[in-house]
């Protein structure tokens, strides 16, 4: 050790029991640094310090001035009090020597602990009393001294701290002042009887002491973890370059001296605990990792960690393997837990906190790495999660040693899946004489994001063993064979040992996406009804297939390779069956109409139309509850939102006038007058001006509230309103009616009255402040929807800041959304030259284009908006665009206008990805579906989920021009008889039930259920009586229009 001696420019060395007493400083660096060489090479080496300047200690003509007045100050300070050495780290170690420099770091803390003072110099604080040191913004609090990694030791390790400014002013002491001490213990998040001095840092848990240096930074990355050696009573190497793998040795080194559990504590980031009725994120922040953290960092929130009694007895200290770090646990199961699909067993931590009076302990979640055995990963590091520990919790839990390594992912064993390449098998002798097939390919599979279809293989290293691990659909070529094939394929290991890779044919020709076959053979695995083999010649309903398929594996050291192959077995025959003879009574009548209850119950449904496992329990209806928000939000109506609430008022002068003098109350002879008298101007009335305007101004004139200035207003007359105006009557005034007075001109197509803004008294600044009715629209959503002049619109437009164009009423409408829903081209013409934002949204994420789409029906105001250079596709929040919309609502010009404008007649809208023929399908505008047809669209969805079919679609609501239109565009008219997912309107409103459809040459129909007693007994024929094949329609179904 090194010692600087106060009196003189001298340096000194020494060892164990001959150091003398010292002072110490803390400190951070600059760039201006005095180091050893410094000073030993100093001019003024040997002198005494008063001698010393700056100059002495340039080191190749480099000035250092500030490292120079630090040391000099703090020579001095401590040569004051009677300090005859100090120890400062930059000039008493020589860094160029490794094993010097690794002696000092993990000697620092012993250092520091033994010094006589420690003075930490706050080189970025304001001079001692100009600040309120406690102050949320003061430099002491944001001084650079707490962020920094090696300051974190020297507080806690010194028994005295004293604390000086920027000009060395003294600012505190760490065991003076209370006051101070309790700002020290805020700042850092150090306990205050660490502090102080009463409680050991070693009696504190290694979470709370990793938490202290949670938000402190160090300049080489490794620093961060051998600056906490001390802090930790450790000591390990220095391994400069390592990176972030010193602070897992760090952690490795303080789990060989302590079994604290508390270590394994740490979250990722800032997570908030999820409420009970609060959906859990699923996204795998992080996904899989080790036990340890990668920073201290990780310990943002536990600074009230407490160590806590064994949860067993007995238990094996962990330790450091080849196969990760090995330790004793209580697994609990995850099975009802939130996070169940990702993780298989829970652990409390043998570790607590205090939280309103109630002891709760930390939970980590683990998964197996390899489907069984005893490597696992930590999966949800991101999840912040506690439990009150309790011997209920630990009956069913099971203690086993388990080993994580710390970077699982780049260690767990991968499985990939891939079609043979070969022409010949390397097999056993029970598939002699077997035909091998080379005619197919591997379409897709299932889960989706372990599939590459770019190269055809499947790469996963999700694994449970016995059950699959992905589901492949072959395509086949040949016209004879099977469409498609799908095909489980997993590793089973009986009894643990002999793991052997194995597949299972689950259907031939499937409907459903392979998402639904991959839930189905997990659950018919998990019951026990999948046989282990390699070769499988039977599909999961015991049926011999004409098809066979075959894995063979290779095991790599990280991993399995799976290959797949397809086999013809030799001299095949379909088997004998009654179910030709069944569809023969089935099939070619009109559905079930003449078969008894008795023959129905006969037919074996259940063989043939076999239901999906998974909706088995979803109730008779067979919801499909996984998008009841995404169907109802998809379908449901759209109305344009009319401006007044007044709905039998016209638009017409006359019908308007009437109308407002029909619900005046007729007893009120006196009302009647007045209001007559301001309608048209006649002495005949016997009453005067003045009257009639005292008998409105003391009564509501009826529901409508109407102001003198209104009633003259509805009557058009310039001259009884510029009276009015002159008798300075207010335009504002209207008893806080339904309607204001400028409200009231823009609904007239007048310019006259436009004119009457010209007033002084018509304050024009009103205009943006008057909202109405339950839509709050201002006067401008008025003008757009009823004022259809374009001269008037140009006096409007006078009268209104450009500000204006683009006011928003309650629903996030602006005047162009309100010209577009209403087809006024006047108003958008005009609206758009001032600048009104064309693709400006409303609340729901709509575009003033998507409110045309409901009512375009010419496509007329559509040609403008794109002519314009409104975007097109623009979705809103529910994922429909313009195109979507306008085929729910049958406008077929608009969506000619769009697909013209090259707008896919494909786009996909939502989770669900229905496209715009589903939509017209469901509705029944069969113009629309013509017009998607002559586009080439689609009608099967084609995104991960249920495959929804637009002719289906059309069957089960009743719509049959639509799916006649579908079926006669076809080349090759489909034969269909399954179970197929359709939106269906019940009183709750739309829904996506799976229905039971057939679609043949001669007749189609959908049933929810074909198993019920009368079958399709009591279906009425829609079809026209010229037209084949026949549409046969629940009369109990909800017909949507």
């Amino acid at each position: 050790m090194r010692l600087l001696n106060t009196k003189k420019v001298f340096i000194i060395e020494t060892h164990g029991i001959e150091t003398p007493p010292y002072a110490i400083l803390s400190h951070t660096w600059s760039t201006e640094e005095i180091v050893l060489k410094d000073v030993q090479n100093s001019s003024a080496y040997g002198g005494p310090w008063p001698d010393a300047d700056e100059e002495s200690f340039y080191s190749l003509g480099v000035s250092k001035n500030k490292g120079f007045t630090k040391i000099l100050q703090s020579v001095t300070l401590a040569a004051n009090e009677g300090h005859r050495h100090i120890w400062i780290d930059t000039c008493c170690i020589d860094k160029t020597s490794s094993a010097e420099l690794s002696e000092a770091i993990n000697s620092m803390y012993q250092w520091y602990a033994k010094a006589e003072i420690c003075y930490a110099y706050l080189a970025d604080v304001t001079s001692a009393g100009t600040e309120e040191l406690s102050a949320p913004n003061s430099s002491f609090r944001q001084s650079r001294w707490f962020t920094r990694g090696w300051t974190l030791q020297e507080l806690i390790a010194s028994r005295e701290v004293l604390f000086y400014a920027s000009d060395w002013s003294y600012l505190g002491s760490k065991n003076g002042d209370i006051e101070f001490t309790q700002l020290l213990s805020e700042i850092t998040g150090i306990q205050l009887d660490v502090l102080t001095g009463e409680l050991s840092p070693q009696e504190v848990s290694l979470a709370s002491r990793m938490h202290w240096a949670a938000h402190r930074q160090t300049t080489r990355l490794e620093d961060i973890a051998y600056c906490l050696l001390g802090i930790f009573d450790v000591n390990i190497p220095l391994l400069y370059g390592e990176g972030k793998r010193s602070f897992i040795r760090l952690q490795e080194a303080i789990l060989n001296k302590d079994d604290d559990q508390s270590l394994f504590a740490w979250h990722l980031e800032s997570v908030v605990e999820k409420p009970k009725d609060q959906p859990l994120h699923t996204d795998n922040a992080g996904g899989f990792s080790g036990l340890l953290a990668d920073s201290p960092a990780r310990f943002w929130d536990n600074s009230e960690m407490e160590t806590a009694s064994p949860l067993t007895l007995t238990s094996s200290p962990p330790t450091i393997t080849s196969k990760g770090l090995g330790l004793d646990f209580l697994l609990l199961s995850c099975k009802d837990d939130d996070v169940a699909g990702e993780a298989d067993y829970k652990v409390l931590l043998n570790c607590e906190r205090t939280k309103d009076g109630r002891r709760e302990a930390p939970v980590i979640f683990l998964k197996r790495t390899w489907g069984m055995g005893d490597q696992f990963a930590r999966v949800r590091p991101d999840l912040k999660k506690f439990l009150s520990p309790n011997v209920k919790l630990f009956e069913e839990a099971t203690y086993e040693r388990i080993f994580v390594k710390h970077d699982p992912s780049s260690d767990t064993k991968t499985i990939r899946v891939m079609p043979t390449s070969s022409d010949s098998l390397l097999v056993g002798t029970y598939v002699e004489n077997v035909e091998l097939k080379s005619d197919w390919v591997i379409k897709d599979a299932w889960p989706k994001q372990a599939w590459d279809g770019n190269n055809r293989m499947f790469q996963t290293k999700e694994l449970s063993f016995g059950l699959p691990c992905a589901v492949l659909r072959l395509e086949f070529n040949s016209p004879e064979d099977v469409r498609t094939l799908d095909v489980a394929i997993g590793i089973h290991a009986s009894d643990g040992q002999l793991c052997r890779s194995w597949c299972h044919i689950i259907a031939g020709n499937a409907i459903f996406d392979p998402q639904y076959a991959f839930e189905y053979a997990v659950s018919q695995a998990k019951t026990g009804n999948i046989t282990y083999k390699d070769l499988s010649k039977e599909d999961m309903y015991h049926r011999d297939m004409a098809t066979w398929a075959l894995v063979t594996e290779r095991n790599r050291r990280r991993g399995v390779d799976i290959t797949l192959h397809v086999l013809s077995p030799p001299d095949w025959k379909e088997p004998e069956s009654n179910l030709k003879s069944q569809r023969t009574q089935y099939g070619e009548i009109i559905p079930l109409s003449t078969l008894s209850d008795t023959e129905l119950k006969a037919i074996e449904f259940d063989k043939y139309l076999p239901f999906p496992q998974h909706l088995l329990d979803s109730g008779p209806k067979r919801v499909c509850q996984t998008y009841p928000d995404e169907v109802s939000n998809a379908m449901r109506s759209f109305t344009v939102a009319d401006c007044i609430d007044i709905s039998d008022i016209g638009v017409s002068m006359d019908s308007i006038k009437d109308y407002c003098l029909k619900v005046l109350p007729t007893a009120d002879t006196k009302m009647q007058m007045a209001v007559q008298f301001l309608l048209e101007n006649k002495k005949a009335h016997n009453i005067e001006s003045s009257d009639a305007l005292g008998i409105l101004k003391r009564a509501a004139d009826s529901f409508l509230r109407f102001s003198p200035i209104q009633w003259a207003i509805i009557s058009a007359d310039e001259d009884m309103l510029q009276s009015l105006i002159e008798a300075k009557e207010d335009p504002a005034e209207n008893f806080k009616g339904n309607v204001t007075s400028f409200h009231l001109i823009m609904l007239w197509d007048s310019e006259a009255l436009i004119h009457m803004l010209e007033y002084p008294d018509f304050v024009v600044g009103s205009l943006e402040g008057e909202p109405i009715g339950s839509t709050g629209d201002y006067p401008l959503h008025f003008a757009a929807a009823y004022t259809t002049s374009t001269k008037i619109w140009e006096n409007i437009l006078d009268y209104f800041p450009i500000v204006m164009m683009d006011r928003q009423n309650n629903f996030g409408e602006t005047a162009l959304h309100r010209a577009c829903a209403m087809g006024n081209t006047a108003a958008m013409e005009s609206l758009w030259r001032y600048r009104a934002q064309m693709d400006q949204t409303d609340n729901y994420g709509r575009t003033p284009l998507w409110h045309a789409a409901c009512s375009d029906y010419q496509g007329m105001v559509t040609e403008k908006l794109r002519i314009a250079g409104a975007s097109l596709v623009l979705p809103d929040l529910d994922g429909l665009s313009p195109i979507h919309v306008s085929c729910r609502q049958g406008t077929v010009g608009c969506t000619k206008q769009l697909i013209s404008a090259g707008v896919s007649p494909n786009l996909p809208a939502g989770v669900l990805g229905l496209l715009p023929m589903h939509f017209a399908a469901t509705f029944g505008h069969t113009v629309c579906v013509q017009a998607l047809l002559e586009a080439g669209a689609k009608i099967v969805t084609d995104v991960d989920g249920p495959a929804i079919n637009a002719l289906h679609i059309a069957i089960a609501n009743g719509k049959d021009s639509c799916a006649r239109a579908i079926w006669n565009s076809m080349d090759e008219k489909p034969k269909f008889r399954g179970w197929s997912p359709c939106i269906l309107f019940e009183t709750q409103g739309p829904v996506l039930n799976w229905m039971h459809v057939e679609v043949n040459d001669e007749y189609w129909f959908a049933i929810d259920d074909p198993l019920k007693e009368g079958g399709t007994k009591g279906f009425l024929c829609s079809s026209p009586e010229n037209e084949t094949p026949k549409l046969w329609v629940d009369p109990f179904v909800d017909i949507p229009s």
